[in-house]
C-alpha cells in the first residue's frame, strides 16, 4: 500500500535538510567529496534500513555523539578561547564535518531504525554549526533552506491526515506559533546589539579567563578604590609555592593626600639566563616545566638558589595589562615573554599589549626585603616627601611616636603596633567629608581597610623621617590554600607599606589589623563541594597551560596525576574503602533489580505457558501476527506487552486492518487467557483468514 501524504512530505523535508547541511559544508570548506552523502539522502526516499543489529544501532549512536561533541567544543574554543593553530583547527573542524555527514545521511536512510529526536536532528545541526565557523563561506542559500526545511518539518503535523481538513483551531495555533516566533526573533535582533557588551563580559566573567584593569592596582589609585574589590570573590589567580607571601603588583611613591601615583622612570631589561647557568637539578627541572624564557635579576646570587630559595608558579585568569604580581627580594623569573622589564622599586613590567597567564618567580626566602640594599638620593627624597597642606594633627601623633626611638626599626614598629591596636578594620567607611582622608581616618572614623591603614603609615612615618611608600597587590595567607595550591580572589587585594632601613633595604610592613583581617574573610570560606570543583579548576587551568607550553610536558604531567589517583584509589586505606563501599552499593543495586526482572520473568512466564495451554491455537496465531510485526519493521520488545505495543506503533506505520486485525486477535487472545473466555470455531477461523490476507499483501502500510 502506498505511503500516507503525510510520511512522505515529512521525509521529503527531512531529505531538503540534511542535504543542504551538507552542502552548507561542503561549499563552507571547499570539499567536493562531502557531496557523495547525499546519495544515501536520495535513496531514502525509496527504500529506508527497517532493521539495524544492535551492534550496529548502539554503535552509530555512539559515535554520532562524540562527533556532536566534537564540534560543540570546537565551538566553544574558536569563539570563546582560541588556543588552537589554524592547521589543528581546520584538521579537527573537517573532521566533525565529514563524520556528522556520514551520521546524518544514515541516520535519514534508516528514519524507521533511528529515533530523530535524538539522532538525526542532533548530526544535522551540528553539521550547520560546522559549517558555520566559516562565516565568510557563500553557504547562506544552504543555510536558508535548512531552516525553511526545519519550519515546514514542524509545521506539517498541523495538517489534517487522510485527507481531512484543517480546522480553524488548527490554522489558529499555527499563526500564533509565527506570531510569537517572529516578535521574538525580533526582539533578539533589536536587543542583542544593544546588550553586546554586557552579554561579552558574562561570558568573560563564567569562563574567568580574561583581562581587566583595577583602579587599585594601575599607576594611580585612590584611597577606596580597593573597596569594590573587596567584596567579590571571584578567582584572580592560583598560586602553586612552598609557603604563602605577599604579591607586589605596584609600588607608590608620590602622595598628593589622596592620590598616589608611580614614581616615572625607564625600566631596565632583564638578562636571559640559561639552563645550564641554573645551579641544581631540581630548580632547573623546576623552571622548565614553566612554558618561556628564564630572566635574571642584577646581582644574581648563586648561593641563594641553590639554598632555601623560594619556588612560586603563578596561574593568573584576571590579569592587569602590563602587570604581574610577584613576591620581594626576586632571583629568577620564568615566563613566556620575549621581553621583560624592571623598574627602579624592582616591579616586573611586561608590554602592555598583553599580559602573560603562567609564570614562575625565585626569591629570596626574606622576600619582605624589596631587594635591593642601596636606594638613589632621589628615591629617599621622594619617599619623604608629603603636601604642604598636611594635616597638623599628623605632625603632632608622628612627633609622639617616634620620641626616644632609637633606630628607623623602632619608629616603624611603634607606628605598626600603634595602627593596628588603635584602629579597626572594617569595609563599610562610609564617604570621606574633608580634603585630608588620612586625618580624618585617624582622628575621626578610626576605622577603615587596607588602603587607609597603609596611606596612614606612610604618612606618619615620613613625618618621622623613615622614607616609606606605598605597596599594593595581594595577600596570600594559609586561609587561601585548597589542596596543593592557594586561590586568590579579587577579595584578596591588599595594601601595604615598604620603609627603607639602612644596611637592609627597603623592608615590608603592613599596619592592618590581622586578626581583624582575618576574621573577616574567614566567613568567605568555602564548603567542600567548592573546594573539589576549585580542585578540579586548577588542575585542568595547570594541565592547559602546560599543554599550551609544551605538550609532552602536558601528557607527561597528565599521566603523572592519572597515576596518582589510581596509586591512591587502590593503594590507600581511604581509596579502597571507597572502593568497597561502591562496589556493596552496586552489588545491593544489581541484586534488587535481578530479583525484580526474575519475579517478572517468571510470572510473565507462567502468564504465557497458561495462556497457550488453555487457548493453543491463538497462541499460534499471536505468533504469526508477531512475525508479520517483525516483517513491518515494528519487533515487539521482549518487555512490552502485546497490547502496550500495538498502541505504541505510530500512527501510519500500520495499515488500518493491520491494526484493526491486530487489535481483535490480542483482545480475544487476552479473554481465552486471562479472562477464561474460549473463543468458538468460527472466531479463530475468521482471525485466521484476516491474517492470512495481511500476510499475502506485499506492504502493510497504507
Amino acid at each position: 500500500m502506498p505511503e500516507p501524504t503525510n510520511e512522505r512530505l515529512e521525509q521529503l523535508f527531512l531529505l531538503v535538510l540534511v542535504c543542504a547541511a551538507i552542502a552548507a559544508f561542503g561549499t563552507a570548506y571547499n570539499l567536493p567529496l562531502v557531496w557523495i552523502f547525499w546519495l544515501p539522502c536520495v535513496v531514502s526516499v525509496f527504500w529506508r534500513i527497517q532493521q539495524a543489529p544492535t551492534w550496529l544501532d548502539t554503535g552509530a549512536r555512539i559515535l554520532a555523539y562524540i562527533f556532536e561533541a566534537l564540534a560543540l567544543v570546537l565551538g566553544l574554543i574558536f569563539t570563546a578561547y582560541p588556543v588552537l593553530s589554524a592547521e589543528a583547527g581546520t584538521s579537527l573542524t573537517l573532521l566533525a564535518g565529514v563524520g556528522l555527514s556520514l551520521f546524518a545521511s544514515l541516520f535519514l536512510l534508516g528514519t524507521p531504525v533511528w529515533p530523530r529526536p535524538t539522532t538525526l536532528f542532533p548530526a544535522t545541526l551540528g553539521l550547520l554549526v560546522v559549517a558555520c565557523f566559516n562565516p565568510e563561506a557563500r553557504h547562506r542559500p544552504f543555510l536558508v533552506g535548512a531552516g525553511l526545511a526545519v519550519f515546514a518539518y514542524l509545521v506539517l503535523p498541523t495538517v489534517g491526515r487522510g485527507g481531512r481538513r484543517v480546522s480553524w483551531a488548527q490554522w489558529a495555533r499555527l499563526a500564533s506559533f509565527l506570531l510569537i516566533a517572529g516578535l521574538f526573533a525580533v526582539m533578539l535582533i533589536v536587543a542583542v546589539p544593544l546588550l553586546q557588551s554586557k552579554t561579552e563580559s558574562m561570558v568573560f566573567q563564567f569562563l574567568q579567563t580574561n583581562t581587566t584593569v583595577y583602579s587599585g592596582l594601575s599607576d594611580r589609585t585612590r584611597l577606596g578604590d580597593m573597596e569594590e574589590l573587596k567584596l567579590s570573590s571571584r578567582v584572580v589567580m592560583r598560586v602553586w609555592t612552598e609557603r604563602p607571601q605577599y604579591l607586589r603588583a605596584r609600588t607608590y611613591a608620590r602622595f598628593d593626600g589622596r592620590n598616589w601615583t608611580r614614581r616615572p622612570g625607564v625600566a631596565s631589561a632583564l638578562e636571559l639566563v640559561t639552563s645550564e647557568a641554573v645551579p641544581g637539578g631540581q630548580l632547573r627541572a623546576w623552571l622548565e616545566q614553566i612554558p618561556g624564557r628564564t630572566y635574571g635579576f642584577p646581582a644574581l646570587d648563586e648561593h641563594a638558589m641553590t639554598g632555601s630559595a623560594v619556588r612560586t608558579r603563578i596561574i593568573q585568569n584576571l590579569f592587569n595589562n602590563g602587570m604581574m604580581v610577584a613576591p620581594g627580594n626576586k632571583l629568577l623569573v620564568r615566563a613566556d615573554l620575549r621581553d621583560l622589564r624592571v623598574d627602579s622599586e624592582e616591579d616586573l613590567q611586561v608590554p602592555l599589549a598583553g599580559g602573560v597567564e603562567m609564570y614562575g618567580v625565585v626569591n629570596r626566602p626574606d622576600s619582605e626585603v624589596a631587594g635591593r640594599e642601596a636606594a638613589s638620593a632621589q628615591e629617599l627624597m621622594e619617599a619623604l616627601q608629603l603636601p604642604a597642606d598636611t594635616d597638623p594633627r599628623l605632625r603632632e601623633l608622628a612627633a609622639r611616636l617616634a620620641e626616644g626611638a632609637s633606630s628607623p626599626e623602632e619608629k616603624v614598629k611603634r607606628t605598626v603596633d600603634h595602627l593596628q591596636q588603635s584602629y579597626h578594620y572594617s569595609l563599610k567607611v562610609g564617604s570621606f567629608h574633608t580634603k585630608q582622608p588620612v586625618a580624618e581616618f585617624l582622628f575621626e572614623k578610626k576605622q577603615g581597610f587596607c588602603q587607609y591603614f597603609a596611606a596612614a603609615a606612610a604618612v606618619l612615618l615620613r613625618l618621622e623621617g623613615v622614607p616609606t611608600r606605598y605597596v599594593s597587590g595581594f595577600h596570600v595567607a594559609e586561609n587561601n590554600r585548597n589542596g596543593n595550591h592557594y586561590v586568590v580572589r579579587e577579595l584578596d587585594a591588599h595594601a601595604w607599606v615598604e620603609s627603607y632601613i639602612p644596611g637592609k633595604g627597603w623592608v615590608q610592613a603592613d599596619p592592618t589589623p590581622a586578626e581583624e583581617y582575618g576574621a573577616l574573610y574567614a566567613g568567605f570560606s568555602r564548603g567542600w563541594f567548592d573546594r573539589a570543583m576549585e580542585w578540579g579548576q586548577a588542575g585542568m587551568a595547570e594541565l592547559w597551560m602546560r599543554m599550551r607550553g609544551d605538550w609532552h610536558v602536558g601528557l607527561r604531567r597528565l599521566w603523572a596525576t592519572i597515576r596518582g589517583a589510581m596509586q591512591w584509589l587502590f593503594l590507600t586505606v581511604k581509596g579502597l574503602s571507597l572502593l568497597a563501599v561502591l562496589f556493596l552499593a552496586w552489588l545491593a543495586r544489581y541484586l534488587g533489580r535481578r530479583s525484580k526482572t526474575g519475579a517478572a520473568d517468571c510470572g510473565q512466564t507462567k502468564a504465557q505457558r497458561t495462556a497457550a495451554e488453555s487457548a493453543p491455537e491463538l497462541a499460534e496465531l499471536l505468533q504469526r501476527l508477531e512475525a508479520y510485526w517483525t516483517g513491518c519493521g515494528l519487533m515487539r520488545p521482549s518487555s512490552r506487552a502485546p497490547l502496550e505495543h500495538l498502541e505504541a506503533i505510530p500512527a501510519g506505520k500500520l495499515s488500518a486492518d493491520g491494526r484493526r486485525t491486530s487489535h481483535r486477535l490480542i483482545e480475544t487472545y487476552y479473554l481465552a487467557s486471562f479472562g477464561g473466555a474460549t473463543p468458538s470455531r468460527e472466531v479463530v477461523d475468521h482471525l485466521r483468514r484476516e491474517l492470512d490476507c495481511l500476510e499475502a499483501r506485499s506492504t502493510p502500510v497504507e
